[in-house]
């Protein structure tokens, strides 16, 4: 990793130290100095990770969603449409 980055990473992980706001912003210009690309890329960090993103957190199916039980039971003789199933042949 260049120094470039590790510096970007520093300051990043320094400001997320800072619980107020108003001391991350004022803590990662005065780290930044004269560069406002470092300080844009900063700013896009921690923007970033303050997202409440809860992906993971949410079930991908609704609460009391029942699967159509009559399709885990077909077996031989089991009539679908025009078709009736004759035999099992397999599981899975």
């Amino acid at each position: 990793m260049n120094d470039k980055h590790k510096n970007e990473e520093e300051i990043f992980y320094a400001a997320l130290g800072k619980k107020a706001k108003i001391d991350r912003d004022e803590y990662i210009k005065e780290a930044c100095g004269d560069d406002d690309n470092l300080l844009k890329r900063i700013q896009a960090l921690l923007a970033a990770h303050d997202i409440d993103d809860d992906f993971l957190g949410v079930s991908a199916v609704e609460e009391g969603v029942r699967l159509n039980e009559s399709s885990a039971i077909a077996g031989p003789g089991t009539k679908i449409g025009n078709y009736e199933l004759l035999e099992l042949i397999g599981e899975g």
